[in-house]
């Protein structure tokens, strides 16, 4: 199920992987041009040569043996390791078992020979997006972003790597030039779910979550039953950005039955139930997604609601922003609770995360004291911080307009 979005999957749970290039980006595109030459030949031949291990695999999957596919797909891979069926197919389970550098090597092995296949592209993105530290996470998005203009510049317009730099420009903040990028893609012709789903961030990104999801339900309509999961976890957050907590649930029970071992799904509905105000619901959910996938996000998510245990861990992990916040928020002293923690923060996009955090984090201190005044003005900054692609933005918006302390 996450093969075909794992780059929104990944923006979903705020993560993401460093991209280490040893070349210059010019080196970089002239690469990827030399792999263009040969694209129709050996794309074809990678494929016509995987399909029968990639169909060997995929009955182990079927099966259950889970463990005895992985080895054969690495078996596969060490006869024929420039495969691009195989090494996208590893790719995906790596990203999906949290082994974002794994699928970063895969990818870029995929890409210098397809440099357009739209699963490398996945990869290569949603990778990135998974590096934990802040600074490096905007480093390498940022030399990504940089890396896709020149290739687009060499080889002109391709849905595929309008699609990857749009998903990359709403993940550093850049969100008009994302859905530039995403109405691109789209004007070309590109009949691909990937595509919409891209516009659909990229509109929520600028604030349109209202034309997000109208997007979005055209997919859910349309699409075959393998693929209806994937469009619900994008409809239930976009949802959930909207304030609609009752569909965003409808759509995570259909998924979480479909796919209960879902972390995204339970990371989902976790913030849900937190801003339904069932604390305890929402941490089991929470906790459920952590033991999944260790991000930075679900951790402050928790530490929100009171669970401590889940902040140790975060707040001896450096001078990232998270980490300070995790430290404020231990010292259980609202003093410390201050906007000048996204200091740290080596981007705009990242700061405005941290300070909606850190408000989020006043607005709760002060509900549980009975201010509400203190209360109703932390949530005002929160949403003095929008639009934003963040959960807290929908409470901060259904506290204050509840005016009372939970």
């Amino acid at each position: 199920m996450r093969g075909r979005l794992v780059v929104i999957l990944a923006l979903l749970a705020a993560g993401s992987l460093a991209l280490h290039g040893d070349h210059e980006g010019v080196a970089q595109a002239a690469v990827m041009i030399a792999g263009l030459l040969a694209l129709s030949v050996a794309s074809d031949l990678g494929d016509a040569l995987g399909r029968r291990p990639l169909e060997r695999v995929q009955r182990l999957v079927a099966a259950g043996d889970d463990e005895a596919a992985g080895v054969a797909l690495d078996e596969a891979l060490a006869r024929r390791p420039d495969d691009v069926a195989l090494l996208a197919l590893r790719g995906q389970r790596r990203l999906a078992r949290g082994d974002a550098p794994g699928a970063l090597d895969d990818a870029r092995r995929l890409l210098a020979r397809s440099p357009l296949h739209q699963g490398g592209l996945d990869l290569l993105v949603g990778a990135t997006l998974r590096e934990r530290d802040p600074a490096a996470r905007a480093h390498a998005l940022r030399e990504l972003e940089r890396r896709l203009s020149l290739t687009l510049d060499a080889l002109g317009d391709s849905p595929a790597l309008l699609r990857a730099r749009s998903t990359t420009r709403v993940a550093i903040g850049e969100a008009w030039g994302a859905l530039a990028d995403a109405d691109r893609a789209a004007a070309l012709g590109a009949r691909d779910d990937r595509v919409v789903v891209g516009r659909a961030w990229a509109r929520a990104a600028t604030g349109d979550v209202t034309g997000a999801l109208a997007l979005v339900d055209s997919l859910v309509a349309g699409a075959e039953e393998d693929a209806r999961g994937e469009h619900r976890l994008v409809r239930a957050y976009l949802r959930l950005l909207a304030g609609d907590l009752g569909g965003a649930t409808s759509d995570l029970t259909d998924l979480l039955r479909y796919a209960p071992e879902a972390a995204e799904a339970l990371r989902c509905r976790g913030q849900v139930r937190a801003i339904e105000g069932d604390a305890d619901g929402a941490a089991a959910d929470l906790e459920a997604a952590l033991a999944k996938e260790d991000l930075p996000a679900t951790r402050l998510w928790l530490g929100l609601l009171g669970r401590r245990e889940a902040l140790e861990p975060l707040a001896a992990d450096g001078p990232r922003w998270e980490a300070a916040l995790a430290r404020a928020l231990l010292a259980d002293d609202p003093a410390a609770l201050t906007p000048t923690l996204a200091d740290v923060a080596p981007t705009d996009a990242e700061r405005r995360a941290c300070q909606r955090a850190v408000h989020a984090a006043r607005a709760l201190a002060a509900e549980r004291a009975g201010d509400a005044d203190g209360a109703r003005g932390a949530w005002g900054e929160v949403l003095a911080l929008a639009p934003a692609l963040d959960a807290l933005v929908t409470w901060a918006r259904r506290r204050s307009a509840e005016d009372a302390p939970a």
